[in-house]
């Protein structure tokens, strides 16, 4: 029996038919040919380059973290901060507050002493021909009852009163009448002084 031989006809222009491949010989060693020492060198660069990448990421999270540590101090600072600032407007008002009352208890100060200051005025400004039987007073008003020698002393009083323009806003004599006291002919009036 004979075998069946296949041959094979290369139909194809151009292209010859290869032979089969020869066997190389082995490399001698510590020989390396020019496509392995390629291939050496380029695996060599990008093991180079994945540790020069990790190491770069290495040190971005090293100072991510910190960074990220600044912040959470800064964050911690800025919240001291605020505390105090709220304080520190708290503290601000009570002292506004405490300016507003110690405005208004010096008002009050002044507006007590001021009937003592237009009694005072009142005493300088009365000649020795003018006295007083009694005064009395009521809100920002002093009444007086007197007497005088003549109706001139009394204009000179009223006068003397009304100079005083800081202390003394009106001075008003409501009636006056004639009297006769231990022989002598006075004149008795009933006045109003209203203070400012």
């Amino acid at each position: 029996m004979e075998r069946n031989r296949i041959i094979r006809v290369n139909l194809m222009k151009g292209k010859q038919r290869r032979e089969p491949a020869r066997k190389r010989k082995p490399a001698k060693p510590g020989k390396i040919d020019a496509e392995k020492k390629n291939l050496l060198l380029v695996g060599i660069f990008v093991v180079l380059g994945v540790i020069a990448s990790l190491a770069w990421d290495y040190t971005l999270l090293k100072q991510s973290r910190s960074l990220q540590g600044v912040l959470q101090r800064e964050k911690r600072e800025l919240a001291i901060l605020n505390k105090r600032k709220a304080l520190a407007s708290k503290i601000k008002k009570e002292l506004d507050e405490l300016k507003k009352k110690e405005r208004i208890i010096k008002q009050i100060i002044a507006e007590a002493h001021m009937p003592l200051r237009v009694l005072r005025k009142i005493e300088e400004a009365m000649p020795e021909e003018v006295w007083l039987e009694k005064f009395s007073l009521n809100s920002k008003k002093i009444s007086l009852v007197g007497f005088a020698l003549n109706d001139d002393v009394l204009a000179n009083f009223v006068e003397r009163l009304l100079k005083e323009k800081k202390l003394v806003a009106k001075v008003s004599v409501r009636r006056y009448e004639r009297k006769i006291i231990n022989g002598v002919p006075v004149k008795q009036f009933w006045g109003e002084v209203v203070i400012k």
